[in-house]
């Protein structure tokens, strides 16, 4: 008898993405991948077959990732589902609950980054953590990201409203005798929704909700999410021309790694997260345990950090990035980061043994990423 292994359905139309995918899952042991060119093909297979996970393009072919997800909430509430777009990832103001099981993955993808996704879903079904299903705040994003017209129909256990899009604009909402925009701020509190998408009806293209869509969902698009003044603008401007990257950018880097403190935190088992230098020095840091000190454990592991990377590149794997170490009382997890024009550091995450380390091993390759992009010129919103 064969070892039974969760079905991952993964739908896009590049069928030699699928087909790395495939090849990579065969190597990990951990989950099969069944592909589906198009929204059309992964329904059927999802009626036939038994999904643990769901990734979806948002730009599906003949049934789209939005309908796709609108079908999972109706009918699948348990499976996990990650999002694909080549516009970026939402950032949440205030971190989602550990139990969200809808991930948003930016096109081009990691194929790291895909599983890493994919394996945070499977550990989330067998905590039996995600009965509560999509939640709307991480929906909403991919309305406005596609520019959908529609009239969206929300349910959460008795209750029923409606939410009304325009060019992926939110412009009304209807909930028992509620003002539009209480409306909509009551559905967005709702939890265990299923939603439905259908036609925008011609009654409705009036505005009548004047908060905008990203607002009501507590989030900004992570490439956007960056906010400087002009004062901070020159002083970036003036580190460019001299050829140093690393005062603003560091302080915005430390800014943004303290926002995401309380994400990790909120993960079971968490015991410690830092970011330190290529000296180790600690950036910034929080231990739930007093007795650890991060820079003087990094120290330690240095040599085995050496030895890894040296090994792995002799027998041709290129050189380690991510090392995880088990013991019977934690997981430590280091990342080390290098790229190009950018100074180098290091992430750690410590949790508990019987944490969820997975997660956090999600949660350290998406901090790297954020604080990639604020040592880099971001993006500016210019302050109204």
């Amino acid at each position: 008898m064969g070892i039974f292994m969760d079905k991952v359905l993964v739908v896009d139309n590049d069928p030699d993405f699928l087909e790395s995918l495939k090849e990579a899952s065969l190597n990990l042991h951990q989950f099969d991948v069944i592909g589906a060119l198009d929204g059309e093909v992964a329904l059927k297979i999802l009626s036939a077959e038994t999904i643990s996970v769901l990734v979806t393009d948002v730009n599906a072919d003949k049934v789209g990732g939005l309908e796709l997800l609108a079908y999972i909430s109706q009918n699948y509430r348990g499976v996990p589902c990650v999002v694909m777009s080549s516009y970026g990832r939402p950032w949440f103001y205030k971190p989602l609950e550990q139990r969200e099981i809808l991930y948003h993955v930016e096109k081009p993808v990691s194929m790291v980054s895909l599983i890493s996704a994919i394996l945070v879903g499977l550990s989330l079904r067998d905590e039996n953590g995600i009965s509560r299903g999509i939640s709307l705040s991480s929906f909403l994003p991919l309305l406005e990201l596609e520019r959908k017209t529609c009239r969206l129909e929300v349910k959460s256990h008795a209750k029923k409203g409606f939410l009304y899009f325009d060019e992926g604009a939110l412009i009304d909402a209807h909930y028992k005798d509620y003002d539009p925009q209480l409306a909509a701020a009551e559905m967005i509190t709702w939890e265990n929704v299923s939603f439905t998408l259908g036609e925008l009806p011609r009654r409705r293209y009036q505005k009548r909700v004047n908060v905008p869509l990203m607002e009501m969902a507590g989030a900004t698009w992570e490439k956007d999410f960056i906010v400087r003044n002009d004062e901070d603008e020159k002083a970036f401007e003036a580190e460019s021309v001299s050829g140093e990257n690393t005062g603003i950018a560091e302080k915005l880097a430390l800014k943004i790694f303290n926002s995401q403190i309380e994400k990790f935190k909120s993960i079971r088992g968490y015991s410690s997260i830092g970011i330190l230098d290529q000296n180790f020095g600690l950036l910034a840091g929080d231990c739930a345990d007093k007795k650890i000190n991060l820079a003087h454990l990094l120290k330690d592991f240095k040599p085995v950090l050496c030895l890894c990377s040296e090994t792995t590149e002799k027998h041709g794997f290129s050189k380690c990035r991510l090392f995880t170490f088990h013991t019977p009382s934690n997981t430590i997890q280091i990342l080390y980061s290098v790229r190009e024009h950018l100074p180098p550091f290091y992430l750690v995450g410590i949790t508990e043994a019987r944490g969820n380390w997975v997660f956090v091993k999600f949660e350290l390759e998406s901090l790297e990423n954020q604080l990639a992009i604020a040592m880099q010129k971001p993006i500016i919103i210019k302050n109204n």
